[in-house]
C-alpha cells in the first residue's frame, strides 16, 4: 500500500512485535528515526483494516457477479450489438479485472516500490471505469429526451470536464506521491513493506466533479420521467410500469453512490490518510455494480413483457416519442 504516514501511537502488541509480524529485518529498526518509526507502525497496523476493506469489495462484487450471470447470458449475449450492451460488457468485465488486480497488489507478500506505485495507478484506473459508467447513465438519459441536441450537447460537454478534472487531479495525486519516499531511504522502505508518499491536501475534491455530474444526471432523468409518466392515462400499463421502474432505479443509483462518493470525500478532508486507501475499492466495485443492474433490469423487464408491451402502449405520446420508441432506445 502507498500512502502518507501518520503520527498516531501505534499498540505496544504491534511495536513490540513488528519485525515478526511484519517479516522486518530487526537491524533495520534503531536506523529508522523514532517519530517515523511510531508512524510506520500506526500504518502497518491500519494495513490490515486496508487488506480486510479490499477483500470484502472483492467478494461483493465477484458475488454479484455470479449472482447475474444467468440474466447476463440471458438478455445481453444474444442479443445485437449495440452501445449498451458493448459498455455494459466493458464496465463489467473490465471493472473484474481491475478490481482483482487491485486486490492481489495489495495482499502480495512482496511489497517493493513498484508495486506501490502501480497500486497508486489505480487513483487513474478508477477515474477511467467510472467514466464508462457514466456513458451508461447517459444513454439512458438521452433515449429519454430521445436524443434532443439541447440536452445531449450540454451534459457531453459537462462529461468531458468532469473526465479531464478527474483525471488531472489523479494523475497529480500519482506524481506527488510517488515524488519522493516520505525521508525514508529507498531500500528501508522495500524492506520494511511500504511505499510511502504523499496525498495533496486538496485531494478531497477529487469526487466532487462526478458528484455534481451525477446529480445533473439525475435531475434530468427524474424531471422527464415524472413528465412521461403523468402522460399515462393508465398507470398499470407497461409504459408507465417502465418508467416508475428507470425512476426508482435512478434514484437509487444516486443515492448510493452519493453515499460512496461522499464518505471518500469526508475521508480525504478530515479522515488519516491511512484510511485512504480503503474506500478505493469501493469506489470501483459500487458504481459497476450499479450500473450493470441498470441494464439488466430494463432488460429483464421487457423480456418479461413481451409483445404485450407494444399492444399496452402502442397510443401512449410522449412529445413525439412513445414508449415503444423509448423501449428501442433504453439499455
Amino acid at each position: 500500500m502507498c500512502g502518507t504516514l501518520t503520527s498516531n501511537p501505534p499498540p505496544s502488541t504491534v511495536y513490540l512485535d513488528l519485525h515478526r509480524k511484519m517479516a522486518i529485518n530487526p537491524a533495520l529498526i534503531p536506523f529508522i528515526p523514532a517519530a517515523e518509526l511510531e508512524a510506520l507502525i500506526s500504518y502497518l497496523a491500519d494495513f490490515v483494516t486496508f487488506r480486510y476493506c479490499t477483500v470484502a469489495a472483492t467478494v461483493l462484487y465477484a458475488y454479484d457477479f455470479m449472482l447475474t450471470l444467468e440474466e447476463e447470458v440471458k438478455f445481453v449475449w444474444y442479443s445485437p450489438w449495440t452501445t449498451v450492451k458493448t459498455f455494459f460488457l466493458i464496465v463489467r468485465y473490465f471493472a473484474f479485472g481491475c478490481i482483482l488486480t487491485f486486490t492481489t497488489l495489495n495482499v502480495l507478500p512482496l511489497r517493493t516500490t513498484p508495486i506501490g506505485i502501480a497500486i497508486e495507478s489505480f487513483a487513474i484506473i478508477s477515474v477511467v471505469l467510472l467514466s464508462f459508467v457514466e456513458v451508461i447513465l447517459q444513454i439512458r438519459l438521452f433515449a429519454l429526451y430521445n436524443n434532443d441536441k439541447r440536452v445531449v450537447i450540454p451534459v457531453m460537454i459537462s462529461f468531458v470536464m468532469m473526465v479531464f478534472a478527474q483525471l488531472g487531479m489523479a494523475s497529480y495525486e500519482v506524481y506527488f506521491n510517488n515524488l519522493g519516499l516520505a525521508g525514508f531511504d529507498a531500500t528501508i522502505a522495500e524492506s520494511l513493506g511500504i511505499c510511502p508518499g504523499g496525498t495533496p491536501t486538496w485531494f478531497y475534491l477529487f469526487m466532487i466533479p462526478i458528484m455534481v455530474f451525477d446529480f445533473i444526471l439525475f435531475v434530468l432523468a427524474l424531471y422527464k420521467s415524472l413528465q412521461h409518466y403523468r402522460q399515462v392515462p393508465d398507470k398499470t400499463w407497461s409504459g408507465a410500469r417502465v418508467i416508475s421502474m428507470m425512476m426508482r432505479d435512478s434514484l437509487l443509483f444516486f443515492m448510493i453512490n452519493f453515499v460512496v462518493f461522499l464518505i471518500s470525500t469526508l475521508i480525504y478532508l478530515v479522515g488519516p490518510r491511512t484510511l485512504y486507501q480503503k474506500i478505493a475499492n469501493w469506489q470501483m466495485v459500487i458504481p459497476a455494480i450499479l450500473a450493470e443492474r441498470l441494464v439488466l433490469n430494463v432488460r429483464g423487464f421487457y423480456s418479461k413483457m413481451g409483445s404485450t408491451t407494444s399492444t399496452s402502449t402502442s397510443t401512449i405520446s410522449m412529445e413525439g416519442s412513445d414508449v415503444i420508441e423509448l423501449q428501442h432506445q433504453l439499455p
